[in-house]
């Protein structure tokens, strides 16, 4: 009896270590396929995501050191406005919240929309900052090609092919980016030599949060002046950090109505006037939204609408006026024409486009009663490279 108890037990035993080692191939198959399973990003309407963007931008010396790194930091919101749709709050160029609705993909590629909802090629930049430059995979592939948009250069120079790689598995994957080729984007801007290259960037994603939640972007940018001026490059390193994602526990179509009214008014603001100013002026002085980012947006813009006409462009009447002629761009640089009527009335000055020969665009500051040169002079001083010049209007 002994005898048979013992074969009992080492069969027993012998069973009980093939199904661990069965178990145990079974947890790491799951694992694994947990480890590799899909990242795809998910917006919730009423969603609020905030991050932490922190942009360090050092000279580079003549042996192409760098020196002297100053930082800037800042927070970027996404709130949900629909599915995997949100209104993006982060700085211009001059330090003011501008605020973009996007149109988010499961693989992370972001399209603006305008005021009306319609995509507009692009997403958004903040300063050299890029959301489309985090593309995820469409699987579980470890490499892959891609081409992504990136809203800081100019539209003909937009499109990257790059080729990103897995860095690391998990319930948060890493990522990394590197642009294929030259690794350089060139452009000129008024006879001025622009330059980014050597551009890398690595991201995490967070899969239980679906969303990005650490990057970091490194680049050489570069301006190069005609002669005798001397060329100036940098260092630039931008680190993006998840601070938080929250329900605002707010309707998420009044947070997208103020949005949409919010982006009109920047746009009738960059166009220096036009018919919808005091009934836009209005809904954004009704605006009721809790959230304090697009409250603080729908207050400023709404006291700036107030101050433009309500008629079609600014100085449009049958008085003779004069205006500074500050630029004409090709009909394909309306992003970049509108930037610049936005640096101008940022910067004090009254500013519009106006349509140009052959469908290219103008960009006018004023209109003004008489020419008055000390205007001209200041404009200049504060705008260098436009050489505004005086035209007559009736």
């Amino acid at each position: 009896m002994a005898t048979v108890r013992v074969k009992d037990w080492k069969r027993l035993a012998a069973q009980i270590a093939v199904g661990a080692c069965a178990l145990a191939a079974i947890l790491g198959v799951s694992i694994f396929a947990l480890s590799m399973r899909p990242s795809k990003l998910r917006i919730e309407p009423g969603e609020l995501v905030r991050w932490r963007l922190i942009q360090t931008t050092s000279p580079l010396n003549a042996l192409g050191k760098p020196e002297s790194p100053t930082s800037v930091e800042q927070e970027v919101v996404l709130i949900g406005t629909h599915a995997n749709e949100g209104v993006l709050i982060g700085k211009d160029l001059n330090g003011r919240d501008l605020a973009s609705l996007l149109q988010f993909e499961d693989n992370g590629a972001a399209t603006l929309l305008d005021a009306a909802g319609r995509g507009i090629d692009g997403g958004r930049a903040v300063g050299l900052f890029d959301f489309n430059l985090m593309p995820l995979p469409p699987g579980n592939e470890q490499a892959w090609n891609v081409s992504v948009s990136w809203a800081f250069p100019p539209p003909a120079k937009r499109t990257l092919q790059a080729r990103v790689h897995r860095m690391k598995a998990g319930s948060k994957p890493e990522f990394q980016l590197k642009p294929e080729g030259a690794n350089a984007v060139e452009w000129l801007v008024d006879g001025t030599y622009r330059q980014v290259r050597d551009l890398v960037l690595t991201y995490r994603f967070h899969g239980g949060e679906k969303i990005w939640d650490r990057a970091l972007m490194k680049c050489q940018w570069a301006i190069e002046r005609p002669a005798p001026a001397l060329p100036m490059r940098w260092q630039v390193e931008t680190s993006l950090e998840l601070i938080e994602t929250r329900d605002l526990g707010e309707d998420p179509g009044s947070l997208r109505q103020a949005a949409m009214a919010i982006i009109e008014a920047q746009d009738l603001l960059n166009a220096g006037g036009g018919g919808r100013v005091a009934a836009i002026a209005n809904r954004l002085e009704e605006e009721t939204v809790g959230e304090p980012r697009l409250r603080a947006l729908a207050s400023r813009l709404g006291t700036a609408l107030r101050r433009l006409p309500s008629s079609q462009p600014v100085g449009r009447t049958s008085a003779s006026t004069w205006v500074l002629a500050c630029g004409e761009l090709g009909n394909n640089e309306r992003n970049k024409a509108e930037l610049l009527v936005s640096h101008l009335m940022n910067a004090g000055f009254p500013a519009f486009l106006a349509p140009g020969e052959g469908g290219r665009l103008r960009v006018l500051a004023g209109p003004w009663p008489t020419q008055d040169n000390a205007i001209a002079a200041r404009l200049a001083a504060r705008f260098p490279y436009l050489h505004p010049t005086w035209r007559e209007m009736r």
